[in-house]
């Protein structure tokens, strides 16, 4: 049996790694893509209930191209899927189509419904997937009616807050559980909310057991016993009060605020509240090009930013960006001697992050 995972596009190395952190073989089959190896449905429902690398997971059952929607709909029902009860469709698109993902769920529902299947879009015992990769169709059964990257703890809107696969992706890849962690630019605090949780094994379905309507007889006390508690090394600051307040509500509600510290501070007093040389890895998104800042604004906070970096960063620590740019922090990375030393990019939906490795010379 296999299951495919949709990851954000540019990490499926880190979600494949997740995989082998839960003990299944995965393999990276397209862009924003793994297969992974299961044994039964269940091992899919843990995976779904413990991952904070997907942003959803679907059995796999079989692969057809095609041209049209017609074209699809006669795919659809030469498919073999069973369904036990009632039914919908779900659909997920990567590229650009002259349909949408509405239109692709009514014709294969169209299909199923001919058959003599009755369809329930509210409560349905099964949900077909469709997942749509430019002209190809991976057809599925979803285990979840839900976003699995959607977390339940960001009841703050931040305007420069960012997917939470994402952000663990870039801890995952980045940190070491035992290393200082500091996000100095924290907003929502989902970065070191994410680190956090990943630290200890809290699965990322913890606090929304009742959304996992299909999961009727799986037991999630096996893998709640393995979550620890633990004070860990993860801080997170913010020049702005409201953002700190966000991010206590945020990691209260993930249930982690006693395993991390947050706290005010601005940019160029974080040689105050940080020793010389005692933070490993900064892990941030930093402020962007808006109106309100400029081009010269963000330059100085740039460059306030790398000369207190400079005194609190360990010699071999590292600092990660998730920005939208690189142009204007390696300006300011140079004049501290710092310097690039990786850089990939990730996407979520059409938004492309660069992400920025920056390292002392």
């Amino acid at each position: 049996m296999k299951a495919i995972g949709i990851t954000v596009f540019g990490m499926e190395d880190i979600a494949i790694q997740e995989m082998k952190d839960f003990g299944f073989r995965a393999e990276k089959i397209s862009g924003g893509r793994i297969e992974i190896e299961v044994k039964k449905v269940e091992e899919i429902y843990a995976i779904a209930y413990r991952t904070r690398g997907l942003h959803l997971i679907y059995q796999f059952l079989d692969k057809v191209n095609f041209s049209s929607l017609d074209e699809l709909k006669i795919c659809a029902e030469n498919i073999d899927i069973s369904i036990v009860g009632k039914f919908k469709v779900q659909c997920h698109r990567t590229g650009k189509h002259e349909f949408n993902s509405m239109e692709v769920e009514k014709i294969i529902g169209e299909a199923f419904y001919e058959k003599g299947h009755k369809v329930d879009l509210k409560n349905p015992e099964t949900i077909v997937f469709a997942d749509i990769i430019e002209g190809m169709c991976f057809f599925g059964i979803a285990v979840t009616d839900f976003t699995l990257s959607k977390r339940d703890y960001r009841i703050k809107s931040v305007q420069e807050g960012i997917n939470a696969a994402l952000a663990y992706c870039v801890v995952r890849e980045n940190w070491n559980k035992k290393e200082i962690l500091l996000d100095p630019f924290c907003k929502d605090g989902v970065v070191i909310i994410e680190a956090a949780s990943y630290a200890l094994n809290l699965p990322s379905g913890y606090f929304r057991k009742r959304d996992f309507k299909l999961f009727k007889t799986f037991d999630f006390s096996k893998i709640d016993a393995k979550i620890e508690n633990k004070k860990l090394n993860v801080f997170g600051c913010d020049p702005l009060l409201h953002n700190v307040r966000d991010c206590e509500i945020h990691s209260k509600l993930a249930n982690v605020n006693k395993n991390m510290e947050f706290s005010r501070v601005d940019t160029e007093w974080l040689d105050t509240k940080y020793k010389e040389k005692s933070v490993d890895k900064v892990i941030t998104v930093p402020p962007y090009m808006i109106k309100k800042i400029g081009e010269r604004g963000l330059s100085k906070i740039y460059d306030e930013f790398f000369f207190q970096l400079e005194f609190i960063l360990k010699d071999d620590g590292k600092i990660i960006f998730i920005a939208h740019g690189k142009s204007l922090l390696e300006e300011a990375a140079k004049k501290y001697k710092f310097t690039i030393k990786n850089e990939k990019e990730a996407a979520i939906g059409e938004t492309i992050y660069k992400i920025l490795t920056f390292e002392k010379c």
